[in-house]
C-alpha cells in the first residue's frame, strides 16, 4: 500500500520510502530487502588476436552485485526507528567525490541508514529526524539503483544528519537539515527544502526545491 504524503515526505530519500506493508513481524517491525544480480557471458580470445592458433573461449559468471536489508520500527504513536544494512561487491558503481554512487564493501555488511524520527501529524505537522542517512537534496525513488540517472549521481549525498521540518496534510512542506564536514568538525553543511504536494479531480500537482550549502 502506498504511504501518505506526509510519510513519504518524512521518508525523503530513503531506502523503500515508496511502499509501506501493513504487515509486521511482531506487530510493530517490518522487514524489507532487495537483492540485484547479474549473470555474465562473454566471448573472448585468450591469444588476445584473431589468427587461427588462438583459442576462443567464453566466460560465464553468475554475479551478486548488492544485498540489502532494511528495518522499520514503530516504538510508539510518534517516535520511530529505522535501519538499512548493504552488502556490497567489486561490480557496483564506483563512489568518489564527483559521483556520489557505492563502491564496493569488500563482502562486509555497512549500515547505510540509522535512523531516529518523530512525527505526529495528528497534533502537530512538525516532524524531526536525526541518525545517518540520505540527505534530502534533490529527489529520487531508490539510493542504491545499480545504474543512477545523471541527477541521481550528482544530488544523492549520505550523512550522519539532524533534519527539522513540517509536512502539513495541506501538501506543502519545509525542513532544514545540517551536518558536518568530513574535513572539519566545525564545518557545517546544510539543505533547506520546499516542496508542494497535491492532488484533486484526478489532477496532481508536485513542486520540489532544494539548497545545498555546499558538497565536500
Amino acid at each position: 500500500s502506498s504511504m501518505s504524503s506526509i510519510e513519504s515526505i518524512i521518508a525523503g530519500n530513503g531506502y523503500n520510502s515508496g511502499v509501506d506493508s501493513a504487515v509486521c513481524w511482531q506487530d510493530r517491525v517490518r522487514f524489507s530487502g532487495t537483492v540485484d544480480a547479474a549473470y555474465r557471458n562473454v566471448r573472448g580470445d585468450v591469444s588476445g588476436s584473431d589468427t587461427v592458433s588462438g583459442s576462443d573461449t567464453t566466460t560465464r559468471a553468475f554475479n551478486l552485485n548488492q544485498a540489502i536489508l532494511g528495518v522499520n520500527a514503530k516504538l510508539n504513536s510518534a517516535w520511530a526507528a529505522k535501519g538499512v544494512f548493504r552488502w556490497g561487491f567489486s561490480q557496483t558503481p564506483v563512489d568518489n567525490f564527483a559521483f556520489h554512487t557505492y563502491a564496493a564493501l569488500n563482502d562486509a555488511w555497512n549500515v547505510e541508514e540509522a535512523s531516529l524520527t518523530y512525527s505526529d501529524s495528528s497534533r502537530s505537522p512538525l516532524f524531526f529526524k536525526l541518525g545517518r542517512g540520505f540527505v534530502p537534496f534533490g529527489h529520487y525513488a531508490d539510493p542504491f539503483e545499480f545504474l543512477p540517472t545523471v541527477a541521481q549521481t550528482f544530488s544523492q549525498l549520505n550523512e550522519d544528519f539532524v533534519q527539522l521540518g513540517v509536512a502539513s496534510s495541506a501538501g506543502w512542506n519545509a525542513s532544514v537539515a545540517g551536518w558536518t564536514s568530513a574535513v572539519s568538525a566545525n564545518d557545517w553543511r546544510y539543505v533547506a527544502t520546499l516542496g508542494f504536494d497535491h492532488s484533486m479531480r484526478g489532477v496532481g500537482m508536485h513542486f520540489d526545491a532544494s539548497y545545498l550549502s555546499a558538497f565536500e
